[in-house]
């Protein structure tokens, strides 16, 4: 059997594509800010708080494109006001992808166990509600990552999956009362935003699949 040695040159591809893992526009998230905004307004809140961590960052990610990784993170959002958001050591740097403007604030609680801590750590999550503009007067909606129906609770309104401290400082400006589930702006099966695809997700999501 004889044996032929041919050498082929490196093929070279251009790729068909963009990252498909990219940020959306500045546009479109402000724009998924608002409507979640009006649906707020409709049912007389003047606040909502978005939580995530590793394994519940969607509601993080719609907001903004950005997700805390191995932290966690907190989004203030407030008709015509600027959104606030509070992240870990990590995070810092790393929500810099968020392509529109945003007033971020330190708050080393939401990092690791074992990282630095700044003198004050404990006084940040609190003032930062009231900065915020919460008071006795506010109606916050707290979005985690599910909410709860009549079988599982007896005002399934009042049961969040947020870290309780955070709760506990929520409640020593804002009665408890005014304390709402608003996770179903997210994801309720009728007029949840995330069940209702924009034109950003259609194209990522039509890319991903082809």
């Amino acid at each position: 059997m004889s044996i032929k040695e041919v050498r082929i040159k490196p093929f070279s591809f251009e790729p068909i594509h963009e990252s498909i893992v990219t940020t959306a526009s500045a546009e479109a998230y402000k724009a998924r800010i608002e409507k979640a905004l009006t649906l707020c307004e409709n049912e007389g809140l003047t606040h909502l708080v978005v939580y995530g961590d590793r394994e519940h960052f969607a509601n993080m990610h719609y907001f903004t494109g950005y997700d805390p990784r191995f932290e966690e993170a907190v989004l203030i959002l407030q008709k015509d006001k600027e959104p606030i958001l509070l992240v870990g050591n990590e995070g810092w740097n790393y929500s810099e992808i968020i392509p529109y403007e945003f007033k971020r604030i330190l708050f080393q609680s939401l990092s690791l166990p074992g990282q630095a801590r700044n003198v004050g750590t404990c006084h940040v999550l609190r003032d930062t509600f009231i900065e915020a503009g919460m008071n006795r007067e506010s109606k916050v909606g707290i979005i985690g990552w599910k909410y709860f129906r009549r079988e599982e609770a007896e005002n399934p309104r009042q049961v969040f999956d947020i870290p309780h401290y955070m709760i506990r400082e929520l409640s020593a400006i804002v009665p408890m009362d005014n304390l709402v589930n608003a996770t179903g702006i997210m994801i309720d099966p009728d007029q949840g935003l995330r069940n209702q695809l924009d034109i950003d997700e259609m194209a990522v999501l039509e890319l991903a699949g082809t």
